[in-house]
């Protein structure tokens, strides 16, 4: 129990240094340009987010570091998708809530997990 504590700890630290531009995007073993090169074509990602939310802006800096182009749903400005949102993503009613293709990701943490255990690219490329 005391090391999912101390995982969840990190992974809310590193989120926050990551919205902040303080943690390497070398860390996250991400290189853009041969990502961009290797891969032309992604799935379609869409992003359901706040513009207050610093998990928000996590998940879409990792995403752009990428390469990786999304749709943004601010469900600040239009709270009518909120619902939407919540629905798609099984009753999970936090944000960020990503999507790519017809497969629910989760939050910020979990794309990345997605990240450091390797599996983000292979769900995001065609």
């Amino acid at each position: 129990m005391p090391r999912t504590k101390f995982k969840k700890s990190w992974l809310g630290i590193s989120a926050l240094a990551l919205s902040l531009g303080v943690l390497s995007v070398s860390y996250l073993n991400m290189d853009k340009e041969s990502s961009m090169n290797k891969r032309p074509q992604h799935k379609s990602v869409l992003v359901y987010s706040k513009s207050t939310c610093p998990y928000c802006v996590a998940a879409k800096k990792l995403l752009n570091t990428k390469g990786v182009s999304f749709q943004e749903i601010d469900i600040n400005h239009y709270p009518e998708k909120r619902d939407e949102m919540i629905a798609k993503a099984n009753g999970r009613y936090t944000v960020p809530q990503i999507f790519i293709g017809d497969h629910h990701v989760g939050g910020f943490t979990d794309l990345l997990s997605l990240e450091q255990n390797g599996s983000l690219d292979s769900l995001l490329w065609k």
